[in-house]
C-alpha cells in the first residue's frame, strides 16, 4: 500500500500528538506546508515528514489510534514539546 501524497489537518495532528489549531499556526507560519482544497486543508506528507521523519505504513492501515494532543511551541525556529520549554 502506498503512502498518499496529502494528509489532512486531522491526521497532521494526530501524527504531532498536538491539536488541529496549531496544525493550522504550523501552515501559517510555513514550518509545514498546506493548502486549501474546497472548503479542506490538507498538508503534504513530505513536508511533515521533514519535521519528524519517515511516516510509518502502521499509521496509515485502518483502526489508527487516537491519542491525546500534545502542547509543542516554536523556540528560536525548532518546534519543541511546551512542557521541555518552561
Amino acid at each position: 500500500m502506498e503512502q498518499p501524497v496529502v494528509l489532512t489537518v486531522r491526521e497532521v495532528s494526530q501524527l504531532l500528538r498536538i491539536h488541529r489549531p496549531k496544525v493550522y499556526e504550523l501552515i501559517k507560519e510555513g514550518a509545514i506546508d498546506g493548502f486549501k482544497l474546497g472548503g479542506d486543508w490538507r498538508v503534504r506528507r513530505e513536508s511533515v515528514e521533514k519535521l519528524i521523519g519517515k511516516i510509518p505504513q502502521s499509521f496509515f492501515a485502518s483502526g489508527k489510534r487516537e491519542e491525546e494532543p500534545i502542547d509543542f511551541t516554536r523556540q528560536n525556529g525548532t518546534l519543541i514539546h511546551k512542557a521541555d520549554s518552561a
